[in-house]
């Protein structure tokens, strides 16, 4: 997996992970491959858990990168309780721009290159 030629580009990950109560669970994800350090793997940057809740918010809960990670929201009995504000507010900025991204690519309605049994989001 790697950035396009142009070196604009990388390839972005979306896996359903299941669903609960509070609605769906979603991995989204830039992955490059290390070809060194960490033994010829893929490795997030970043990787991003989203819920899609039953009234069909995408929210963001937490980010991966290379060298941290945190969780912005958690779920609760309540719903979605947000613990680092800050955070949160700069995730849900990343993750509109990749929504516009995936839109503007045609993912969402059906004209992108998906493959079919690709999750989109």
């Amino acid at each position: 997996m790697q950035r396009d030629p142009a070196g604009t580009h990388m390839a972005f990950h979306v896996e359903h992970l299941g669903d609960d109560d509070a609605g769906s669970l979603f991995l989204l994800a830039h992955y490059f491959e290390s070809l060194e350090g960490w033994g010829r793997s893929l490795v997030p940057d970043p990787e991003v858990l989203l819920l899609r809740t039953r009234s069909g918010e995408w929210v963001p809960l937490s980010v991966r990168t290379l060298w941290e990670s945190w969780v912005t929201a958690e779920i609760g009995d309540g719903g979605v309780r947000v613990v680092r504000a800050a955070e949160h507010r700069q995730l849900v900025q990343l993750v509109e721009a990749w929504m516009e991204n995936v839109e503007r690519a045609g993912l969402l309605s059906g004209r992108g290159r998906a493959e079919p049994n690709q999750a989109v989001a």
